[in-house]
Protein backbone atom coordinates (compact mmCIF):
# COMPACT_ATOMS: atom_id res chain seq x y z
CA UNK A 1 0.00 0.00 0.00
CA UNK A 2 1.11 3.52 -0.77
CA UNK A 3 0.71 6.51 1.04
CA UNK A 4 0.71 9.87 -1.13
CA UNK A 5 2.04 12.62 0.34
CA UNK A 6 -0.42 15.86 1.99
CA UNK A 7 -0.31 18.47 -0.17
CA UNK A 8 0.00 21.28 2.76
CA UNK A 9 -2.44 24.44 2.14
CA UNK A 10 -1.44 26.79 5.69
CA UNK A 11 -4.33 28.88 4.43
CA UNK A 12 -6.95 25.69 5.12
CA UNK A 13 -7.16 26.37 8.74
CA UNK A 14 -8.09 30.01 8.31
CA UNK A 15 -11.04 28.66 5.81
CA UNK A 16 -11.48 26.42 8.44
CA UNK A 17 -11.72 29.09 11.21
CA UNK A 18 -13.42 31.73 9.62
CA UNK A 19 -16.36 29.36 8.52
CA UNK A 20 -16.70 27.76 11.88
CA UNK A 21 -16.95 31.78 13.43
CA UNK A 22 -19.39 32.90 10.72
CA UNK A 23 -21.17 29.63 10.96
CA UNK A 24 -21.11 30.23 15.14
CA UNK A 25 -21.66 33.54 15.25
CA UNK A 26 -24.73 33.35 12.76
CA UNK A 27 -26.54 30.57 15.43
CA UNK A 28 -25.42 33.03 18.14
CA UNK A 29 -27.36 35.62 16.60
CA UNK A 30 -30.41 33.79 15.45
CA UNK A 31 -31.00 32.12 18.88
CA UNK A 32 -31.51 35.64 20.03
CA UNK A 33 -33.51 37.08 17.26
CA UNK A 34 -36.27 34.42 16.41
CA UNK A 35 -37.87 34.43 19.68
CA UNK A 36 -37.22 37.74 20.13
CA UNK A 37 -38.93 38.82 16.45
CA UNK A 38 -42.01 36.59 17.72
CA UNK A 39 -42.30 38.72 20.92
CA UNK A 40 -41.90 41.32 18.73
CA UNK A 41 -44.44 40.30 16.23
CA UNK A 42 -47.02 39.30 18.60
CA UNK A 43 -46.09 41.06 22.43
CA UNK A 44 -46.72 37.47 23.91
CA UNK A 45 -43.24 36.87 25.68
CA UNK A 46 -45.80 33.15 26.36
CA UNK A 47 -45.41 33.00 22.50
CA UNK A 48 -41.41 34.03 22.17
CA UNK A 49 -41.00 30.98 24.75
CA UNK A 50 -43.09 28.43 23.00
CA UNK A 51 -40.93 29.42 19.82
CA UNK A 52 -37.55 29.05 21.82
CA UNK A 53 -38.79 25.99 23.72
CA UNK A 54 -39.98 24.15 19.99
CA UNK A 55 -36.81 25.08 18.57
CA UNK A 56 -34.75 23.46 21.06
CA UNK A 57 -36.35 19.98 21.43
CA UNK A 58 -35.79 18.99 17.75
CA UNK A 59 -32.29 20.07 18.47
CA UNK A 60 -31.77 17.58 21.45
CA UNK A 61 -33.34 14.81 19.60
CA UNK A 62 -31.16 15.96 16.88
CA UNK A 63 -28.36 15.57 18.77
CA UNK A 64 -28.39 12.09 19.83
CA UNK A 65 -28.48 11.07 16.30
CA UNK A 66 -25.74 13.44 14.77
CA UNK A 67 -22.71 10.89 15.28
CA UNK A 68 -24.18 8.77 13.26
CA UNK A 69 -25.18 11.28 10.68
CA UNK A 70 -21.83 12.07 10.44
CA UNK A 71 -20.49 8.78 10.19
CA UNK A 72 -23.11 8.21 7.48
CA UNK A 73 -22.16 11.00 5.23
CA UNK A 74 -19.15 12.06 5.85
CA UNK A 75 -17.60 15.29 8.34
CA UNK A 76 -17.22 17.53 5.54
CA UNK A 77 -20.56 17.39 3.85
CA UNK A 78 -22.25 17.24 7.25
CA UNK A 79 -20.86 20.53 7.84
CA UNK A 80 -21.57 22.47 5.02
CA UNK A 81 -24.99 20.86 5.10
CA UNK A 82 -25.86 22.20 8.24
CA UNK A 83 -24.74 25.70 7.20
CA UNK A 84 -26.77 25.45 4.13
CA UNK A 85 -29.75 24.71 6.36
CA UNK A 86 -29.29 27.55 9.10
CA UNK A 87 -28.87 29.99 5.72
CA UNK A 88 -31.86 28.36 4.21
CA UNK A 89 -34.18 28.69 7.30
CA UNK A 90 -32.93 32.64 7.19
CA UNK A 91 -33.94 33.36 3.77
CA UNK A 92 -37.05 31.13 3.72
CA UNK A 93 -38.34 33.26 7.27
CA UNK A 94 -37.78 36.51 5.07
CA UNK A 95 -39.35 34.92 2.21
CA UNK A 96 -42.68 33.62 3.90
CA UNK A 97 -43.00 36.85 5.93
CA UNK A 98 -42.88 39.34 2.85
CA UNK A 99 -45.16 37.13 0.65
CA UNK A 100 -47.81 35.87 3.29
CA UNK A 101 -46.75 37.05 6.70
CA UNK A 102 -44.71 35.11 9.52
CA UNK A 103 -47.41 33.64 11.74
CA UNK A 104 -46.33 31.93 14.91
CA UNK A 105 -46.62 28.36 13.35
CA UNK A 106 -44.50 29.77 10.60
CA UNK A 107 -41.63 30.66 13.09
CA UNK A 108 -41.86 27.25 14.83
CA UNK A 109 -41.77 25.42 11.67
CA UNK A 110 -38.99 27.53 10.23
CA UNK A 111 -37.14 27.49 13.63
CA UNK A 112 -37.23 24.14 13.41
CA UNK A 113 -36.04 23.79 10.13
CA UNK A 114 -33.09 25.65 10.85
CA UNK A 115 -32.41 24.17 14.30
CA UNK A 116 -31.90 20.29 13.43
CA UNK A 117 -28.63 20.65 11.33
CA UNK A 118 -27.10 22.96 14.06
CA UNK A 119 -25.56 20.51 16.94
CA UNK A 120 -24.58 18.14 14.18
CA UNK A 121 -23.08 20.60 11.82
CA UNK A 122 -20.99 21.73 15.02
CA UNK A 123 -19.94 18.50 15.99
CA UNK A 124 -19.14 17.65 12.58
CA UNK A 125 -16.91 21.35 12.11
CA UNK A 126 -15.14 19.75 15.72
CA UNK A 127 -14.21 16.50 14.40
CA UNK A 128 -12.48 18.07 11.06
CA UNK A 129 -9.80 19.77 13.11
CA UNK A 130 -7.78 16.39 12.67
CA UNK A 131 -8.13 16.73 8.64
CA UNK A 132 -7.43 20.58 8.80
CA UNK A 133 -4.53 20.04 11.09
CA UNK A 134 -2.74 17.75 8.57
CA UNK A 135 -3.94 19.73 5.62
CA UNK A 136 -2.92 22.87 6.83
CA UNK A 137 0.69 22.05 8.66
CA UNK A 138 -1.20 23.72 12.33
CA UNK A 139 -0.87 21.98 15.33
CA UNK A 140 -4.08 20.04 16.25
CA UNK A 141 -3.61 21.57 20.03
CA UNK A 142 -3.38 25.21 18.32
CA UNK A 143 -6.23 24.38 16.22
CA UNK A 144 -8.57 23.21 18.43
CA UNK A 145 -7.76 25.75 20.89
CA UNK A 146 -8.27 28.33 18.34
CA UNK A 147 -11.66 26.83 17.40
CA UNK A 148 -12.63 26.96 20.74
CA UNK A 149 -11.85 30.56 21.66
CA UNK A 150 -13.72 31.56 18.43
CA UNK A 151 -17.04 29.24 19.57
CA UNK A 152 -16.67 30.79 23.03
CA UNK A 153 -16.30 34.69 21.34
CA UNK A 154 -19.26 34.09 19.43
CA UNK A 155 -21.39 32.45 22.36
CA UNK A 156 -20.78 35.71 23.91
CA UNK A 157 -20.61 38.33 21.12
CA UNK A 158 -23.60 37.10 19.17
CA UNK A 159 -25.99 37.77 21.44
CA UNK A 160 -24.53 41.64 22.13
CA UNK A 161 -24.64 41.66 18.09
CA UNK A 162 -27.94 40.77 17.68
CA UNK A 163 -29.22 43.27 20.39
CA UNK A 164 -28.07 45.53 18.33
Amino acid sequence: MTTHPVTRHPGAAWLYLGSGLSSALGNAISNVVWPWLVLHRTGDPAAAGLVATCILLPSIIVATMGGDVIDRYGRKRISVISDIISAASVVWLIAVDTTVGATLPWFIAIGIFGAVGDVPGMAARTALVGDISERSGKSLDWLAGANQSIMGVCYLVGPALAGV
